[in-house]
């Protein structure tokens, strides 16, 4: 299913009794396009979302929301200001806090 046809609906989790599952391979299939992310489900009141991403992006932060990179596949370099590079690859987790 491509991203044109999938409905919110495919975006969003599967209901496991008092549980969201969210396969993340199921899910990224999903994207076609880079930097578009997509809203998965919701947790304490924030977005959970997925996203692919290629070559560079311009800093910005939030000022009311955490971070949370997860490699699923390849690696990347995270640049913040005022702090050390970090660098993420498949099976990490990085979190960086509101800026």
């Amino acid at each position: 299913m491509g991203f044109a046809r999938a409905s919110r609906a495919a975006w969003g989790p599967e209901r496991m009794g008092d549980m969201d599952k969210i396969i993340l391979s199921e899910k990224l299939a999903l994207i076609t396009e880079h930097w578009r992310p997509k809203v998965v489900g919701s947790l304490n009141g924030q977005e959970v979302k997925l996203v692919k991403f290629r070559g560079e992006f311009p800093w910005h932060y939030h000022e009311a929301e955490d971070e949370l990179f997860l490699g699923v596949e390849g690696r990347f370099r995270i640049r913040q200001c005022g702090r050390p590079e970090v660098y993420g690859a498949q099976g990490s987790a990085n979190l960086t806090g509101r800026s």
